[in-house]
């Protein structure tokens, strides 16, 4: 409903300068509120049964149980407002790096509600994050994959073009890739990202977190090359933009891996120990944990 607040307060402005046109001629003894106020309210009600037609045409055309496999539309917020509302609390296990709690809890969820068909998918990609956070990206990759082929589907058969589901799913198969080390792969996926930065109904927040989210991508490109200094210069600046840098695994764990091929033990033990201290049961945390522990005993 949010890109038809614009028509609505168009529509709006409009009604208040047809009602001051309308009394623009008379005298200000003889302007009456009441009446001007019921004209508002007319005009102001036929905008919304305009947007309830539209919003009821669109499903009427798309039935999301049918066409959208992300079932992210009004209707489906609502009508499953208490399950989005458990599984988003769940979901925030995931930044506790704990995938494994989060695999458990999702899974009985699930075994305790009937789900639908987008609030599953959502489910499954939120378990590919859990995956990844296993070390198991090839089975984060196998997921985001069906999404992806689902986005097209839609998009190209049923002019559904969800560009947020889009570009997530691009995103994450680029880093997933990196992740498994294939890189070529993950660089189409990157090119995706890059085309959606022209995406319609995107605000700023959105257009904001596309560039952060290339700026990671391309350090972790570079670090896949061996252009050591250019990933840590963006590193640092994805670090700087952070608001908790302290409990930044990826990059904190790039620049790991950067200062031990430089050589430089100390800085490597620098972020290696962020990475430890903040990682709970994260994949990345054990390896730090084990690199910390060989650094002690050379």
């Amino acid at each position: 409903m949010r890109k038809y607040a614009g028509y609505l307060t168009l529509l709006t402005l409009i009604a208040i300068m047809a009602a001051i046109t309308m009394t623009s001629g008379a005298d200000i003894a003889e302007f009456h509120i009441g009446e001007t106020l019921r004209i508002l309210g007319i005009i102001i009600g036929l905008t919304a049964l305009y947007l309830i037609g539209k919003v009821l045409w669109f499903y009427i055309k798309h039935p999301p149980s049918k066409e959208d496999p992300f079932g992210t539309g009004p209707i489906a917020m609502l009508k499953h407002r208490k399950q989005r509302q458990k599984l988003s609390e769940i979901t925030a296990i995931l930044n506790e790096n704990d995938p494994d709690r989060f695999l458990r809890e999702l899974d009985a969820f699930f075994a305790s509600e009937k789900i639908s068909k987008g609030m599953e998918r959502v489910a499954a990609d939120n378990r590919a994050v859990a995956y990844l956070q296993q070390g198991k990206p090839q089975r984060a990759i196998e997921i985001w994959v069906r999404t992806a082929a689902d986005e097209k589907e839609a998009r190209e058969r049923h002019k559904i073009h969800n560009n947020m589901v889009r570009l997530t799913v691009h995103y994450n198969l680029a880093y997933a890739y990196l992740e498994n080390g294939q890189t070529a792969l993950a660089r189409e996926h990157y090119a995706i990202v890059q085309e959606m930065q022209n995406a319609k109904y995107f605000g700023s927040a959105v257009k904001a977190w596309i560039l952060n989210a290339l700026v990671m991508l391309n350090a972790r490109l570079l670090l896949a090359e061996g252009r050591y200094e250019e990933a840590r210069e963006l590193y640092q600046r994805v670090l700087q933009a952070n608001g908790a840098p302290e409990r930044d695994m990826d990059s904190q764990f790039g620049l790991a891996a950067i200062y031990e091929a430089l050589g430089d033990t100390e800085k490597q033990k620098e972020h290696l120990e962020r990475v430890a201290a903040h990682g709970n049961q994260h994949d990345k945390a054990r390896i730090a944990r084990e690199k910390l522990a060989e650094i002690t005993l050379a």
